[in-house]
């Protein structure tokens, strides 16, 4: 897992009992603008102990292949996030687009959970990697939308890492 992980999850509810989470509606917050994206209800199949986690902070991560640009595949506005791009690397049949989010980095045990690498990794911000099919002109400093392909999104426990499965 890499590149973005979000904290903070929310709910729409429709229905009571047993069928309910049939009919969850999850959202995330995010900035920058405090927007929320919604997760698609597919995901909660695939990590239903979400469901017992709402109102919780869980940890939301999403591999940098389950973005797309805007306009690619037909997802819905609040499956949707702009951002200003720090580094666009062109890489032929795709682009690895490069952007910081301002949101703190997940932590495990008090400590920023990292690729091991040697970086340093700031306490504010979380660096995110988006890798999108395509031909695309994009530079440092645009801003981009990106589409979030949320029912493969995958959740965390926040104090364990453990997987919501």
């Amino acid at each position: 897992m890499a590149a973005v992980s979000f904290s903070g999850v929310t709910k729409q509810h429709k229905g009571d009992g047993p069928s309910a989470v049939q009919s969850l509606d999850l959202l995330i917050e995010v900035p920058p603008g405090d927007r929320d994206i919604a997760i698609d209800p597919k995901a909660i199949d695939r990590y239903p102990k979400v469901a017992e986690r709402i109102g919780t902070s869980v940890i939301v991560g999403f591999r940098p292949e389950h973005f797309v640009m805007d306009g690619d595949p037909d997802l819905p506005d609040d499956q949707k996030l702009t951002l200003v791009v720090d580094l666009a690397e062109a890489m032929g049949a795709e682009v690895h687009v490069h952007a910081t989010l301002d949101v703190p980095p997940v932590e495990l045990e008090g400590a920023p959970v990292t690729a091991d690498d040697g970086e340093e990794v700031s306490s504010s911000v979380t660096r995110l990697i988006a890798r999108v099919e395509g031909i695309h002109a994009v530079r440092a400093g645009d801003d981009v939308t990106l589409g979030i392909k949320t029912h493969l999104a995958h959740f965390f426990d926040p104090a364990t890492g453990d997987p919501l499965r």
